[in-house]
């Protein structure tokens, strides 16, 4: 009976703007300067998550980040006016934020609000225009509008492979996220060579000890579960595992995600007693990190829950 919640990692790239930008009285901005405020695309945990893990305690982190971002998307809008890079790099910072607190539906309209804005910017063909779709894509992906995502994710693909190449680090990202819905939707034979491709392309261009490598070994375990294939599924979970401890240190949400897998793991093999510590301790991380109320740590309770009934059999 495979009824478990696999906790699955969208790849996702947060879009930071410079420190300080010398602008005009006319507010103009050469193209070099409005690449610069997209151009540095980072993932929202290796820029939050890694560093300031220890801070979140139940999303009091959250409640200041939100607080900044919306200051200076106001101070932006004042010295900028409404229709300037900045405004629009800000705006996808906080879409960032409220998608990494599992609120999509507030995500999505953020991301869609900084998209029109860097489209009028930038013009239609240009890789922050991409990124921001890729983003976008992933709400639609967590609000289970698989349509509408795999559409906008395969067309930022296309695009950055136009603009960028085949072998570009910003190609890793869309792969992994189109195999992601090809997971989430049960197209596990369309799934598995995206992942594959991008976990070789990741090793390549970012390096084995990179925490993308974390998150696709993850997806591929889970993946390797859902097919039967349990062996393979352990070995690869234990080394996403082993990486992201070394990686992102024992106390981090993708680390907990793992923990979650190897838990769906042991309990689809029936082995009830090896999956209830593994998921009594990511629920307890999630709580820590993410608050009680957060999608992740509400499915996780499901798991540990359902577990708990099978052990009392």
């Amino acid at each position: 009976m495979k009824i478990f919640v696999s906790l699955l990692a969208g790849v996702s790239t947060l879009i930071l703007s410079s420190p300080a930008i010398a602008v005009s009285e006319s507010n103009q901005i050469t193209n070099s300067e409005k690449f610069s405020l997209f151009d540095n695309s980072y993932s929202f945990e290796e820029t939050n998550l890694k560093i300031l893990a220890p801070l979140y305690k139940a999303q009091g982190f959250y409640a200041g980040q939100e607080e900044q971002l919306i200051q200076e998307l106001e101070r932006h809008k004042k010295q900028f006016g409404e229709n300037h890079i900045s405004v629009a790099s800000t705006l996808h910072k906080l879409a960032q934020l409220n998608f990494n607190k599992g609120k999509y539906k507030e995500a999505e309209i953020l991301f869609k609000q900084s998209l029109e804005l860097a489209e009028q910017i930038l013009g239609k063909n240009h890789p922050v225009l991409a990124t921001i779709m890729d983003n976008l894509a992933l709400s639609y992906l967590n609000e289970k509008r698989y349509s509408e995502a795999e559409t906008l994710f395969k067309e930022s693909l296309k695009m950055k492979e136009n603009l960028l190449g085949k072998n570009n680090k910003d190609i890793l990202y869309g792969l992994n996220n189109l195999a992601l819905l090809y997971d989430t939707t049960g197209r596990y034979t369309e799934a598995e060579p995206l992942f594959n491709r991008s976990l070789k392309l990741t090793k390549e261009l970012l390096g084995y000890n990179h925490e993308y490598v974390v998150n696709i070994l993850n997806n591929l375990g889970s993946l390797y579960d859902k097919t039967g294939r349990y062996s393979e599924a352990e070995a690869v979970l234990n080394e996403s595992l082993e990486l992201g401890r070394k990686v992102l240190g024992d106390n981090h949400p993708t680390v907990a995600s793992i923990l979650n897998n190897l838990g769906v793991l042991y309990f689809n093999q029936k082995k009830y007693s090896e999956a209830e510590p593994l998921l009594k301790k990511t629920l307890q991380l999630f709580k820590e990190l993410l608050g009680d109320n957060h999608p992740n740590t509400k499915k996780v309770k499901e798991n540990y829950e359902f577990t708990q009934k099978q052990l009392s059999l």
